[in-house]
Formats: structure tokens, C-alpha cells, sequence
């Protein structure tokens, strides 16, 4: 009897505890308005792969060209190392999809005073990278990054309108 407790109570426990996390992080999210620029980002998780490498997360770069016309880059980020860089912003939830946000020109500017806190960093590198983090957590450092050919697409909107896509390979 004893022994069955204590296994509910570490269920419990755990569950909460994960649910914890996963807070941190649904709290920082964004929805998208624009459903083409949704389904374009779906689309690119649909059909860009990135062979052997297993653990991959689309990303979003925002860059305001002008007052009436916005790119948004879209790639994949393949480590942990990615937010050593690239000060995300907020994160956009698509389906299950957690999709940080950097905003290009503010990103490394004195003048931009939004970040997301460390802890939902370390939240989202804790569900979405468990390994990196775990070797992180044992050598204070991320294994290095994996290597693979870049597939960015650039969408171009005005006006709210979708006018061009750009695909890059690198």
C-alpha cells in the first residue's frame, strides 16, 4: 500500500512539474493573424527536410523594410546554441508547433528592451532539446552544433498581402 502511494505521489509530482514548464512557455506565445503566413510556415516544416539530423525547430526572423512591408525568414534552428545569438523576442504557437520569434535590426540595437526570460529559454531547451540540454547540465557547455545544408524562405508581405517568396539555399 505504502508502495503504491508513493508511486501515485511521484506521478503526481512529475506531472506537475512538467506542466510547469510547458506554462512557462505557453505563457510566452503569440497566435499568428495572418493565415497565409501561417500556412506558408507549416508548409515549410511539411517539405524542407534536413537529413540525419533529428531535432530541428523552425524559427522566424521578422524584418521590417518599411513601414507597410515586413519579411519574415524562416529556418531551422539545429541547437541549443541558436539562443546564445539570437535574442528571441516571444514565441508563436502553430498546432503543436512552438516557434521562436527574433526581430531583425532591434535584435542586437540597445534600443530594444524585449527579450524572454532565461527560465522559458531554458524551459523550451529542456522539453524540445532534452539531450543537448543534459550534456549541457554536465559539461556547462552545448555539444557542438550539427551541421547541415540551410533552406531559408523568405516571405515578403505588404500590406498584409503576401507578395513574394524567396527560397535560399545555402
Amino acid at each position: 500500500m505504502v508502495r503504491i502511494s508513493y508511486s501515485i505521489l511521484f506521478f503526481l509530482v512529475f506531472c506537475c512539474s512538467c506542466k510547469g514548464q510547458n506554462a512557462s512557455i505557453e505563457n510566452s506565445t503569440l497566435t499568428i493573424n495572418n493565415k497565409v503566413l501561417e500556412m506558408e510556415i507549416i508548409r515549410y516544416v511539411e517539405t524542407v527536410k534536413t537529413p540525419n539530423i533529428k531535432t530541428k525547430y523552425p524559427y522566424i526572423t521578422i524584418n521590417n523594410l518599411v513601414a507597410d512591408t515586413v519579411e519574415y525568414q524562416i529556418n531551422y534552428l539545429l541547437s541549443p546554441q541558436f539562443f546564445e545569438y539570437h535574442p528571441v523576442a516571444f514565441f508563436v504557437k502553430i498546432d503543436s508547433l512552438v516557434v521562436p520569434v527574433e526581430i531583425m535590426g532591434m535584435m542586437f540595437n540597445d534600443e530594444f528592451h524585449f527579450k524572454l526570460k532565461k527560465d522559458v529559454i531554458d524551459d523550451f531547451i529542456r522539453l524540445f532539446f532534452p539531450e543537448e540540454y543534459n550534456y549541457f547540465q554536465n559539461n556547462n557547455d552545448y555539444p557542438p552544433p550539427p551541421t547541415s545544408r540551410e533552406v531559408v524562405w523568405i516571405l515578403t508581405f505588404k500590406k498584409g498581402k503576401f507578395i513574394e517568396k524567396q527560397v535560399i539555399i545555402n
